[in-house]
């Protein structure tokens, strides 16, 4: 079983990080395209509920 284990994708995308913190996250993926504010939110509330600081850092592609 994948990542999602089953359940909805809300997210996907490309992202780095260094100290503990976001230098980018953006919706780029090979072939689940999420886009508009849901998945902009799910990506930069799944990072900061896991203590990775992305509020800001979110760069949409699509």
């Amino acid at each position: 079983m994948g990542i999602a284990e089953g359940r909805e994708v809300l997210a996907a995308g490309e992202f780095a990080t260094k100290g503990g913190e976001a230098v980018f996250l953006d919706n780029t993926s090979g072939h689940y395209r999420p886009y508009g504010p849901h998945a902009e939110n799910a990506a930069v509330d799944a990072f900061n509920r896991n203590g990775t600081k992305a509020d800001g850092k979110y760069d949409a592609a699509w």
